[in-house]
């Protein structure tokens, strides 16, 4: 690694070597910049966690010994080891100068710094959330803001603490909804108003106004009702879809105020879900906005729970001393780079040592030197760990601009103040208008997988197929298309005077086909054993009915929905069974001996080609043995017999009950399940999850509540109770 010349008369070659290894090892040791990179990827921040654990006394053991260099060296000093000298011998002094080596050191290491602070998650949470600060956030002039930042927004109503503020306060609300007056629920702002303290949460003081308008009178405080009349505020001359984009937003980000409640385990009055259903499940509704507004919820709740974005907006000045400093760190690292390069080239072979030492035998006049390593060792990692800031520092910029928590805080600034000047409406308008397609704020995707896997695909054979595995990798992955959201919906709206159903209603709809002969098939001991029998036979519905690449259809959507929420749910059971409501290890043992029992009965008729519909059920029938596989089988063949070779009628049949068996499964009380699924960025059950809290369906049984609410929700805003009733989470 390093290089060494020297010229120092006649001194003993026993000096030079003692010399050359005393150091040359020492110099390794003081050179950090050496030390490999990291990055932002999950994989590496789990190597980083473990590595910025020893960075601190490291580096100081580092900077510490480098004063040793500025002192004059003798060889006598070396009496141990194996080129210990003899006090005959004569001794070599060496003056060393580590010049620009040592300044790359130290930049190297508050560039480090700053990567560790940008990596380092703070988060303001209810004490109830169960999340904490990471012990690694108080380091160095950037985490000092995050520090100030963080202090301040767990003290705030609109942050910390939220959760026990709205669950106040929505008990406080009437029940009456409307189109165009909505529950005034809140969005920001709470911190404008007084809050006194109460045995079960906050409350906003009395002011002597009626109940039902004191909550939202507030000059500072933005609730929905205000953000509904975005309509007929012409102040920002917005198109009606960007009006209808803003307006959803801050209902996302509403609705994400009241998930949180429900991560700190408090009761919502049904009041709330009765707004749920009045504004976003109305027959009218699109299920695409629908999506859209819960999707937006989630990734304010992503952000909250597993960025450090949210908590800068804790005072309205954070934003914006975060952009400039940004800026400004990459500004310096351009200028580092730049000096870098004048530097190297500048000084090419006469100045780009790491260490340069003059050294004399005590005996001898005339000087020598000696020099160790390179600059380049040292500059070429500083540029790449440059690179690294600047991108890290650029995505922290862009994340402010193209936020969603800058546009809701943004509109509700502007509703909440004063006048906005011409120039401040011309650049709020472009700001709310503008949408960065490079940042994805909720990537929903349906993992796909098939206990009957030969039939769809070949298994994976590569070398990463175990890494696969091991990292709990789909088959496949699809994306939730209009059609799957279409129906989900449509199931949603039929199950809002009743109770969930597991497909049993798509069958009772159908008893002119035959359906009710079916339902023995949904009376199995367990969800995870229901949709095992359905999901196999859906595959088998799919030999026999192959897709034929046909123009869109009517048949071709509900193809589309079975196929692709059957094999969802087979992956819930594969690879997530704790987001089911059976036992986890229970449900991924029962996978693995399906999907076992089937490729054995499969391999005995393996050919090049996969077997049609008759071939395939003989196959499974006869040498099946797994009681869940025997029955998949049988209920397709009962399928193709009931619907006398009606496809239209088959797809619509399955598309109707895999719908109903998704939003079954949904409800659950594991929070942290659901959490963790947050923080993988997208999972279809979640946003499910979220959607039927809101909607009241926090269980698979019917309560009283949820048929209140929804009875409420199509009365005229007029005709509804005004009185509170209890939770019902």
């Amino acid at each position: 690694m390093f290089e060494g010349d020297e010229k120092s008369g006649d001194c003993n070659g026993t000096e030079w070597i003692s010399f050359r290894k005393t150091w040359e090892g020492s110099c390794g040791r003081r050179t950090p910049c050496c030390w490999p990179a990291t990055s932002w990827r999950g994989s590496s921040r789990f190597i980083l966690l473990g590595a910025t654990t020893l960075f601190l006394p490291v580096l100081s053991y580092v900077l510490s010994t480098t004063s040793e260099f500025d002192s004059c060296i003798s060889s006598r000093d070396r009496t141990e080891g194996p080129y210990a000298l003899d006090n005959s011998a004569p001794a070599l002094i060496a003056q060393c100068d580590q010049g620009k080596h040592l300044i790359l050191v130290v930049t190297w290491a508050l560039l480090v710094q700053n990567v560790m602070t940008n990596m380092s998650v703070v988060v303001a949470v209810d004490d109830r959330e169960g999340r904490s600060v990471g012990p690694y956030a108080l380091i160095l002039a950037k985490l000092a803001l995050k520090y100030y930042a963080v202090k301040e927004a767990q003290q705030s109503f609109s942050f910390g603490r939220n959760p026990r503020l709205v669950f106040r306060y929505v008990q406080q609300l009437p029940l009456t909804v409307g189109e165009h007056s909505p529950l005034p629920l809140l969005v920001m702002g709470e911190e404008t108003r007084h809050v006194e303290k109460e045995p079960h949460g906050y409350v906003f003081e009395d002011d002597g106004d009626e109940p039902g308008t004191r909550l939202h009178k507030g000059i500072g405080l933005v609730t929905m009702d205000r953000v509904w009349q975005l309509d007929s505020n012409s102040m920002l001359d917005l198109p009606a879809p960007t009006t209808q984009r803003v307006k959803d937003l801050c209902l996302s980000y509403a609705l994400f105020k009241l998930l949180r409640c429900r991560f700190a385990r408090y009761e919502l009055s049904e009041n709330t879900s009765i707004f749920f259903w009045s504004q976003l499940l109305k027959d009218d509704s699109e299920a695409h906005r629908v999506f859209g507004v819960v999707a937006d919820e989630l990734s304010f709740l992503h952000d909250y729970y597993y960025t450090s974005l949210p908590i800068s907006y804790s005072k309205r000045w954070l934003p914006i001393v975060g952009i400039v400093i940004s800026l400004l760190s990459i500004g310096y690292c351009i200028f580092l780079v730049v000096w870098m390069l004048v530097m190297l080239i500048y000084f090419e072979g006469v100045d780009t040592q790491q260490l340069w030492c003059v050294a004399r035998c005590h005996e001898r006049t005339t000087p020598g030197h000696i020099n160790f390593g390179s600059l380049y060792f040292d500059a070429v990692p500083l540029f790449l760990l440059s690179v690294f800031v600047v991108t890290g520092e650029a995505k922290d910029v862009t994340s402010y601009l193209c936020s969603n928590w800058t546009k809701v805080a943004l509109t509700c600034r502007l509703l909440s103040g004063d006048e906005p000047s011409i120039s401040m409406r011309k650049w709020s308008a472009r700001l709310l208008r503008f949408r960065c397609k490079l940042i994805k704020h909720w990537d929903v995707e349906m993992g796909q997988c098939s206990v009957l896997t030969p039939l769809h695909r070949p298994p994976r054979t590569t070398l990463l197929a175990p890494v696969g595995r091991l990292l709990y990798l789909a088959d496949d992955k699809r994306e939730v298309n209009a059609a799957v959201k279409v129906s989900i919906i449509s199931a949603l709206r039929n199950s809002r005077n009743g109770q969930l159903s597991n497909g049993t209603a798509s069958l009772c709809r159908w008893s002119q086909g035959g359906g009710e002969r079916l339902l023995w098939a949904c009376n199995s001991k367990s969800a995870s054993d229901v949709i095992l029998i359905w999901q196999i036979a859906t595959s088998i519905l799919e030999v026999r009915y192959p897709d034929q690449h046909q123009a869109i259809s009517t048949s071709d959507s509900n193809r589309t929905v079975a196929t692709h929420l059957s094999r969802y749910c087979a992956y819930l059971v594969r690879w997530h069974p704790e987001l089911l409501p059976d036992d986890d290890a229970w449900s991924k043992s029962l996978y693995e001996d399906v999907n076992k029992d089937a490729r054995q009965a499969l391999a005995a008729g393996s050919s090049s080609t996969p077997p049609d519909y008759q071939r395939l059920v003989q196959l499974l029938s006869a040498r099946s043995k797994h009681p869940v596989l025997k029955d998949g089988v049988k209920l397709a063949e009962q399928l193709v017999e009931t619907i006398s070779g009606e496809e239209i009628m088959a797809w619509q049949l399955l598309a109707n009950f895999w719908s109903e068996m998704i939003l079954y499964v949904t409800p659950s009380e594991n929070l942290k399940g659901h959490k963790e699924s947050v923080a993988r960025g997208g999972e279809l059950i979640t946003l499910l999850w979220a959607m039927l809290s809101h909607a009241g369906f926090v269980s698979r049984t019917s309560d009283a509540a949820r048929k209140a609410a929804a009875a409420a929700a199509d009365r005229p805003a007029g005709d509804a109770a005004t009185s509170s009733a209890g939770g019902v989470v």
